[in-house]
């Protein structure tokens, strides 16, 4: 049985994401899956869910306003924290 919490990162810069990645990977009861847009994150959330949702305002394709008020029209109300 899985027990760690599942946190979706959100950001077209990859160097922030590898660094979210490193920082949260010191605690083990936190598992990441990262995305590069808006798009993407949407793709991964069909597939799974999350407890958290870190994403960036400004990208490319789908920005994270966007992102979070597609979130909230699926009835998805998975916290968010937006990061620029």
């Amino acid at each position: 049985m899985n027990t760690k919490k599942k946190i979706l990162l959100v950001d077209d810069n990859d160097f922030i994401l590898l660094m979210l990645e490193k920082y949260i990977s010191e605690w083990p009861e936190y598992e990441t899956v990262s995305a590069k847009n808006g798009v993407e994150a949407l793709e991964v959330i069909e597939k799974e869910s999350f407890d958290l949702i870190v994403t960036d305002i400004l990208m490319p394709k789908k920005d994270g306003i966007e992102l979070i008020q597609e979130l909230r029209e699926m009835g998805i109300d998975t916290p968010v924290i937006v990061i620029s």
